[in-house]
């Protein structure tokens, strides 16, 4: 009786790659060679092969001595004359000795008889029992695999760059075409069939671990990835005196868990406050501006400037701008310098600035400070703290007919002129003498040698340079 390496390796129950290396190393002797699938197979006599090879074929051949159904003519299915059932009913794992590793959901009305399949018999049932989603893959490299039978070293690699150029959309390379003909040989169509998610819902991190990290990770401040996780290792060792760091989940793997459980904004939210995650992650509308015409509407606000200056009392100072700046258009129809604090008085002169220019608008987005919201300007407000009623004040927008819009407290997005604050400190302050910084650990250690030397620039050509920059670079569109 001849048999071959995939034949002993189905009896004895071992993957071939085991075989092989048996075969070369006891030495059997190759009797002849036969085509199997259309390639040269060495057939050895099983009167010349091991004892325990042949006492288990005649141990096989006593135990199971049946035959399987034929397909009739009419039956198109490729599982060989058996009934395949729907997806969902297919919950028995394929367990072919020839092909450790290869599972795969299947019929259990068959799944005890694959074993007495041959391979192609086994392959038409897994390829047919497999998604959609999984046999692209599995074709792509059928392609590849017959493409490239026979083909080594430089030729294969040839072959694969050729392959590559005629096929852009299914491309490979040198080592993943070794990959798969050592899967296909040793798992069948498995092999090449896509595994994606086959992982999903698995975690190394235990139920009564979890919950003690995120009370120590979601808590505003955003810990350190790595000392929420020793918090939790020395929690965990605490109550299970079996943990220790070496078979203790990596920090990632808690993370995984997390970012799999919680969405990302409510990770974000309790980790940065509400208020960094209002700029982040909370809703917004969209504003449609192609209804707005140029000089409807003006928008308006304080910023301080980030560069030092002498004032008009020889004392050095940061200066402050109030700006009104065209919400169609974006460029700055008014604007003041003012050493001082902001107040009244400068919102009511750039008005003037901004109206004597480019002539009254008939609504005005302004903030919500209290400078903004003055009875003389604004009318007041009753809301946020204001005992004035805003209905009967009389203002001087309203006498203008001007109809003012108050933006949401602390919500700085809201208004476009902001975007043009930070614009000026990158474009110009930065590039200054005198700059600060925007907070403390952006200031230059320069600063000080450069008010004490007096290197700063002067109120008079600050204010021009600055006016300068505004008309000529910040406001063209």
């Amino acid at each position: 009786m001849e048999v071959t390496i995939k034949e002993i390796s189905i009896i004895l129950g071992k993957p071939r790659r085991f075989i092989y290396k048996r075969r070369k190393k006891e030495g059997w002797k190759v009797t002849g060679f036969k085509i199997v699938n259309y390639k040269k197979t060495e057939v050895f006599n099983l009167n010349n092969l091991p004892v325990d090879v042949q006492a288990s074929f005649n141990n096989n051949q006593n135990t199971h001595q049946t035959s399987l159904p034929r397909k009739s003519k009419d039956d198109s299915s490729p599982s060989s004359g058996f009934h395949l059932l729907k997806d969902e009913q297919w919950q028995v794992e394929i367990k072919c000795p020839e092909r450790e590793g290869a599972k795969r959901p299947i019929n259990p009305a068959i799944a005890h008889k694959l074993k007495f399949l041959s391979d192609k018999e086994t392959d038409m049932i897994i390829y047919s029992s497999a998604p959609e989603w999984a046999k692209k893959k599995a074709d792509k490299y059928r392609q590849i695999l017959n493409a490239s039978e026979d083909l080594k070293g430089e030729a294969l690699k040839k072959f694969i760059s050729d392959w590559n150029q005629r096929h852009p959309a299914y491309k490979t390379s040198y080592s993943r075409v070794l990959d798969i003909r050592k899967s296909f040989t040793e798992q069948g169509i498995s092999g090449l069939l896509a595994q994606y998610g086959k992982s999903a819902g698995r975690t190394l991190i235990k139920d009564e671990w979890f919950p003690y990290f995120k009370k120590v990770y979601l808590v505003e401040g955003a810990p350190s990835l790595l000392s929420c996780w020793r918090s939790t290792l020395g929690h965990a060792i605490n109550n299970d005196g079996t943990v220790d760091i070496k078979n203790f989940p990596v920090p990632a793997s808690f993370k995984r868990r997390l970012d799999n459980e919680l969405p990302k904004d409510s990770i974000y939210l309790a980790r940065y406050g509400e208020a960094a995650w209002n700029r982040k992650y909370a809703n917004y509308i969209d504003r449609d501006y192609s209804s707005l015409s140029v000089g409807e509407c003006y928008v308006s606000d304080h910023a301080q400037v980030d560069v030092a200056v002498i004032s008009p009392n020889g004392k050095p100072c940061f200066p402050w701008i109030t700006a009104y700046r065209d919400f169609k258009s974006g460029k700055w129809v008014g604007w003041t310098h003012n050493a001082e604090a902001p107040n009244s008085d400068h919102i009511f002169q750039a008005f003037y600035y901004a109206v004597d220019a480019w002539g009254v608008p008939s609504d005005i987005y302004i903030d919500n400070g209290r400078d903004y919201r003055c009875r003389d300007f604004a009318g007041g407000r009753k809301h946020h703290k204001i005992t004035l009623d805003a209905g009967k004040a009389v203002s001087m927008l309203s006498l203008l007919k001007i109809t003012p819009h108050f933006s949401l407290p602390y919500n700085a997005q809201a208004k476009t002129i902001e975007r043009d604050f930070l614009k000026n400190k990158e474009w110009f302050s930065k590039h200054v003498p005198g700059y600060r910084g925007g907070h403390t650990k952006e200031r230059p250690e320069k600063l000080k040698d450069e008010i004490k030397t007096g290197k700063i620039f002067h109120w008079d050509d600050y204010v021009k340079l600055m006016d300068d920059f505004i008309l000529n670079v910040s406001s063209v569109r």
